[in-house]
């Protein structure tokens, strides 16, 4: 589908390969991470949301908050230096569907 905020999400959230990354614009450092707080329509949001409810509450019994918390930033921070190397030239990543 289309993105519901084309402009926020491309311009401020959407993870890019490194060829359209510069390690001088300090966007990039928040998109690392930030890309998987984005999310490209409400039913994009509500099933990442659908499933942080059934699964969730378990990991943070097993693991604590801290522990379920660093584990998202590692898998976001892996999945856009994964794409950053060998992603498609013209794809984008953004949401947190791969945590």
């Amino acid at each position: 589908g289309n993105l519901v905020f084309p402009n926020l999400v491309g311009g401020y959230f959407a993870w890019r390969p490194w060829f359209y990354s510069s390690f001088w614009d300090p966007w990039t450092y928040w998109r690392v991470w930030g890309h998987s707080l984005a999310h490209a329509d409400p039913e994009h949001l509500r099933n990442n949301m659908l499933l942080l409810c059934l699964v969730g509450p378990s990991c943070e019994r097993e693991y604590g908050s801290p522990g379920v918390l660093r584990v998202s930033l590692i898998v976001s921070v892996s999945v856009a230096l994964a794409h950053w190397i060998a992603g498609p030239p013209n794809g984008v990543v953004f949401g947190a569907s791969g945590l």
